[in-house]
């Protein structure tokens, strides 16, 4: 029995699929396991604290076999999509080394980790014949023939695979066909680094996408857009028409075109799609956990962005608070450190020695001065600091000023908001004019520019992102029930 439980253990495949985001008394990580032999099929949720566990749990266990090395908790700014993507794939290729051992696969440590009993390792007539087969070969090749059997599976159902480990080479998207209806894997990642997978019709739009997502969040799909992120961090937002699997795979083909001819180093992961509020209306209500923390990452990743510049005062106490509201209390010198990483770049760009430690003893202080503030709470507070920035929730353009003006600067930055269009200094990020919805007597769109009227005089702003930023323009319009047409 001990050597079919063996045989039937080198059947076993684990892969991690994917991050999901859970809120208790503060947000943390859960990495998505499936666990799979023949039929069955079975998926766990893992912190990142129990794999250490069962990294010390193996290595006390099993005394005399040689565990691969445990991936380092390297302390990184939750927001960064690749990082919390690079620790998935660590994660997963940690797993799949140690299952390469008999002694791993079968002990009981692993087989709680993995949440299964003895059942699943009792040979099946499916497997009997691959299991006799496997039991003759070394580690190495008995996995080389599973995955070949799993190939060869996969084109008898119409399925197929991307590559033998079963992940994609492009990590946003892998894509299978059946013998109905093209289906595939999309990836649909948030601004925290974790993202959903959903299996769906290549011609999926944008639209029904997003509700998809919506659902999983209970949120309201109308106040969010699926955006386009490219290898240049260049991001669009997609037309509820637009089908975001052609406009992936054509992103990707560029980039892997543009690496072929050239000597860059562009990637085609670094292309992606993203979930993010779009529409920011007055007075939203957020005490929903999760649309709360929808709010929160996507407000600290404008800040991180340096598209929001706020007092240094206030950038301390941000930072104090997203840190308290991502780790908890402070509690050691080593994680008083990491609170730096909060930070805006452009921030501490330039500062000298004695600048840095007088800020970095701000930062600690205000974050031990937190000590015993909820994450919820924590998050909030962020909010209401961040909300009283002219450009929080605004949609932002780049832009040049039409017409010569005194007042206006040539550069300028345009945000799109609920009750008027934000002017700011393209440089100091300073504000220069607010032009509320109200006061547009007549106002129009043209290809790469926008025309309003007020009752003192005309405003013309060049954008290359003119039609996006119109129809927010109309949607905002529309819900503060400004009735007002473009000029004829």
């Amino acid at each position: 029995l001990a050597q079919e439980a063996i045989a039937e253990s080198r059947l076993l495949e684990v892969a991690i699929l994917g991050t999901e985001v859970r809120v208790s008394k503060k947000a943390y990580t859960v990495y998505v396991v499936q666990v799979k032999k023949g039929d069955y099929v079975r998926k766990i949720f893992k912190r990142y604290s129990e794999f250490s566990d069962l990294d010390v749990a193996l290595r006390k266990a099993l005394p005399n076999v040689t565990i691969a090395p445990m991936p380092k908790k390297n302390w990184f700014h939750s927001m960064k999509t690749k990082v919390i993507e690079s620790r998935r794939l660590n994660l997963e290729r940690y797993l799949q080394q140690i299952l390469l051992n008999d002694q791993v696969r079968i002990c009981d440590v692993m087989k709680q980790f993995l949440q299964i009993d003895e059942s699943v390792l009792l040979p099946s007539r499916q497997s009997n014949r691959l299991s006799r087969k496997l039991s003759a070969m070394t580690d190495e090749d008995a996995l080389k023939a599973r995955q070949a059997a799993q190939r060869a599976a996969a084109n008898e159902e119409g399925n197929v695979e991307d590559s033998d480990d079963g992940v994609s080479d492009d990590a946003s998207i892998s894509s299978a066909t059946s013998k109905k209806v093209a289906l595939t894997n999309v990836r649909l990642h948030l601004l925290d680094g974790s993202f959903k997978t959903f299996y769906v019709p290549v011609n999926t739009r944008a639209s029904e996408l997003c509700e998809l997502m919506a659902k999983k969040f209970n949120v309201r799909a109308q106040h969010f857009g699926i955006y386009i992120v490219d290898h240049n961090h260049d991001i669009r937002v997609l037309d509820g028409d637009e089908f975001p699997i052609e406009v992936l795979e054509k992103a990707v083909r560029l980039v892997r075109r543009a690496s072929a001819n050239t000597s860059s180093d562009s990637n085609a992961t670094d292309v992606h799609l993203v979930f993010q509020k779009r529409w920011f209306f007055r007075d939203e209500d957020a005490s929903d956990e999760n649309f709360a923390h929808l709010l929160f990452v996507q407000a600290m990743q404008m800040l991180v962005d340096d598209k929001i510049s706020l007092s240094e005062a206030d950038t301390i106490r941000v930072a104090a608070l997203f840190a308290q509201a991502s780790i908890g209390d402070s509690s050691s010198q080593r994680e008083l450190s990491i609170v730096l990483e909060y930070v805006p770049p452009a921030t501490l760009k330039g500062l000298r020695s004695s600048a840095l430690k007088a800020l970095e003893s701000n930062l600690v202080s205000t974050w031990q001065s937190l000590a015993g503030m909820s994450a919820s709470t924590a998050k909030a507070e962020v909010l209401a600091i961040l909300r009283t920035h002219p450009l929080y929730g605004c949609s932002i353009y780049p832009a040049e000023n039409y017409h010569k003006d005194s007042i206006i600067p040539s550069q300028v930055i345009l945000g799109v908001r609920y009750d008027g269009l934000v002017v700011l200094h393209a440089g100091t990020k300073k504000l220069v004019a607010l032009f509320p919805y109200t006061e547009w007597k007549s106002w129009n769109v043209y290809p790469n520019s926008i025309l309003f009227k007020t009752a003192e005089k005309e405003y013309r702003f060049k954008t290359l992102k003119a039609y996006e930023a119109v129809a927010a323009v109309e949607c905002y319009m529309q819900q503060e029930g400004i009735p007002l047409s473009r000029a004829k």
